[in-house]
């Protein structure tokens, strides 16, 4: 074996032993990095959703609920609201997604999916548990979720989800009497649910990752090429 060969052989075991640790490394960094921009994004998105609810109760429902007599108005709703805001949201940012899933809704756009379903079980089962989070996919595209669930804990709201003869006949004549009623108090009847795309990070940190890996091999190539010069020049 020439003295060469030797050195080229080593040079590629030291390579070999420094890029391939240190690439698993860097790649556990910023998948990680990437993850944590993405759970913030759902946490402000989730927040955003609460803060919507939180103005229509306090700013929009107390002005507009002495009118369900003559007209149902939804914009009264909380979980309307929220959403309604939302969607004007999505029409920059399709990738988003925000639903208050019910099992049992009045409004059928809220029914939940067998996704959604599971999400809400997890809050049955445990009614200590204020929030979920996870990662889902759709379309083989990676998600990341945030989940509150929905529980009656305003008696005020069985006013229309109780019995509907006891809902407000504006609200029947909208939506009919099939759905969203015999809620009890503290019942979990749902989630609020956001979806951010977490697979736009994933090709961001992959490109990335590639430049990073182009440059050092371009490095390792370079001084390999150095070196065999070197050994080039001493053997003339």
């Amino acid at each position: 074996m020439s003295f060469r060969l030797k050195v080229n052989l080593i040079l590629l075991f030291v390579g070999m032993l420094v890029m391939l640790p240190g690439g698993w490394y860097v790649n556990k960094v910023f998948r990680e990095k990437a993850n944590q921009d993405v759970i913030k994004q759902a946490d402000i998105m989730m927040e955003s959703a609460l803060a919507s609810r939180s103005y229509t109760v306090d700013m929009v429902k107390p002005h507009l609920d002495p009118m369900l007599a003559e007209k149902f108005l939804p914009q009264t709703v909380p979980a309307f609201a929220a959403t309604e805001t939302f969607e004007r949201f999505r029409k920059k940012y399709s990738n988003f997604n925000y639903k208050e899933a019910v099992l049992d809704p009045t409004n059928p756009r809220d029914l939940a999916d067998d996704v959604e379903r599971e999400i809400i079980k997890r809050f049955i089962a445990d009614p200590s548990l204020k929030e979920a989070s996870g990662e889902i996919f759709r379309k083989q595209d990676r998600h990341y979720y945030v989940a509150k669930p929905i529980q009656i804990k305003n008696p005020a709201c069985l006013a229309c989800h109780d019995t509907p003869d006891r809902a407000p006949q504006t609200m029947r004549t909208i939506y009919g009497d099939k759905g969203g009623f015999g809620w009890k108090k503290d019942q979990i009847v749902g989630a609020q649910i956001i979806v951010v795309p977490a697979y736009e990070q994933d090709k961001s940190t992959s490109a990335l990752l590639k430049v990073i890996a182009g440059v050092f091999i371009g490095l390792f190539l370079a001084m390999a090429l150095v070196v065999n010069l070197m050994i080039r020049s001493d053997d003339q």
